[in-house]
């Protein structure tokens, strides 16, 4: 399976499966896959054709999760009052995806306990917040469904053991 992004390699400590590195389109640079609990995943497809779904995506994808995204980092000026120097002021939310870098590595993995779906998602910094930089998880490949500080969920509705957070994108810790 997965021919199109190359023959995988195991991480035999991890269990994890890498891809080569490929060009991401939305991101503008080159980046590996890497899969979890893939090996014993019955509907191994399931992967290739979110990744599909993520290679076709456009940059509105970004845009349209900008106010999560600038809500974030007004939460983290208003939270941890950063001293002038600690970070970039960011007048417009416009300007917010500018000040983020994407990692180099997309986990792929299957919310099996829930909706069964495949979700990517994308560890990076951003210019505001050092310390847990920022996550940024694609539903099935297609659209942004969290972001925030890295916690290693997928949802908001994992994160915080809420379902009413299912379709949140960003929970601001401001707002109950």
């Amino acid at each position: 399976m997965l021919q199109e992004i190359g023959k995988l390699t195991k991480d035999s400590q991890l269990g994890w499966f890498y891809s080569k590195e490929i060009e991401i389109p939305l991101l503008n640079k080159k980046c590996q896959f890497v899969f979890d609990d893939y090996a014993d995943d019955n509907n191994k497809e399931d992967y290739l054709a979110a990744i599909n779904n993520f290679l076709s995506l456009k940059e509105d994808t970004l845009h349209s999760a900008t106010s999560d995204l600038y809500e974030y980092y007004q939460d983290i000026v208003i939270l941890c009052e950063p001293q002038p120097g600690e970070y970039t002021p960011i007048d417009e939310a416009s300007t917010v995806w500018s000040h983020v870098q994407f990692g180099n590595q997309i986990m792929v993995s299957r919310r099996s306990d829930k909706d069964n779906l495949i979700y990517l998602s994308i560890e990076s910094e951003c210019s505001w917040e050092v310390e847990h930089g920022l996550q940024v998880v694609f539903k099935n490949g297609t659209s942004i469904c969290k972001l925030g500080p890295y916690d290693g969920h997928v949802t908001n509705a994992d994160a915080y053991a809420r379902p009413d957070l299912e379709d949140v994108i960003y929970k601001s810790p401001r707002k109950a």
